[in-house]
Order: C-alpha cells, then structure tokens, then sequence
C-alpha cells in the first residue's frame, strides 16, 4: 500500500485548469479508472470500452481525482459520466504511472466495476461525443488501446477473471 500526500494545484503554487485536482506529487496528477463488465446468464463475460477524447482509440473511462474523493469513487465518476454506467467495485487491480504523448505524468489508480445499470445516452454527460461499446473479453485485446496503462489495468482484470473473481467464468 502506497502512502501519499495529497497536493491541489493550489498548494503547488500552479494556476489549475480545474480547481479541485489532486496531484499525488509536484506534477503527477491522480487519476482513476474503470473496468466495466457484466456477466451474461450463460457466464460470458463482457468488458465495456469507450472512445478517447480524440475519437480514435477504446479505452477504460477514467479521470482525474478530485479534492474528497477516493479513487474508487473517482473511477465510479468517470464510468458514470464517460460510459454512462453504474455498478458496484468489485476489486483494486492495482496503480499504475503513466505518462501522455505531451509529457503530462499520471500515477492511475483502476479498479474493477461490475455494471448493474446502463443509462440511456441522454442521461449521461459524455454521450454526445463518446462512444461506447460492449466487447467479449476474448476480444478485448483487438480492441484496446495501445497504452501502457491500458495493458497494466487489463492484464490485471485478466488475471482476476482468469482466476474467477467474479461470479461469470471467463470466455
């Protein structure tokens, strides 16, 4: 377990773009995720992917932690306004650093949600703009982004439903 202090942009002496950020570190923002999946009635198990900002790759829905939250309930956010999703966490699967093309650090922190509602597009924020899409978990890999943190929360969901961490086997 990783014990940090928690900064704002504020007590960093940084004018922020969003006042309540928090940075794990001088320049490293937190961020949390989201694996959503589902089991269907036959077991098969299906892992929710969205579109990035630009359109062009499938990735968890994630986002940056906000002063009060913990990143399970920052991962839970972000689902719901990304995804348009609501369940429950089911497990940590673990942080992770990262760092974007432009040079901005991350430490991401996901977690595992198994999905008990999906919200109509009008009914969550990101919809206008932000595809999603149920992939089967064999698929999965064909269908996620390249990135390093996307591998790291996907192996690690991998490993949980391999290992039967969730009531649906893994197919």
């Amino acid at each position: 377990t990783h014990t940090h202090t928690h900064q704002t942009l504020q007590e960093q002496g940084m004018k922020p773009a969003r006042q309540k950020q928090v940075y794990v570190s001088p320049g490293v923002r937190a961020v949390a995720g989201a694996v959503p999946y589902r089991v269907d009635a036959d077991g098969t198990l299906w892992v929710l992917l969205v579109r990035d900002r630009k359109g062009k790759e499938w990735i968890f829905p994630k986002g940056g932690q906000e002063e009060g939250e913990s990143s399970e309930e920052t991962a839970v956010r972000e689902a719901t306004e990304e995804a348009g999703v609501q369940g429950q966490a089911t497990h940590t699967l673990g942080t992770v650093d990262a760092c974007s093309p432009k040079g901005k650090h991350t430490q991401q922190t996901y977690i595992a949600l198994r999905v008990e509602q999906e919200l109509p597009a009008e009914e969550y924020a990101e919809a206008s703009w932000r595809a999603r899409q149920w992939v089967a978990l064999r698929d999965v890999p064909t269908q996620l982004a390249v990135r390093a943190e996307m591998r790291f929360a996907w192996t690690r969901f991998l490993l949980l439903a391999v290992a039967g961490g969730d009531s649906g086997q893994a197919k």
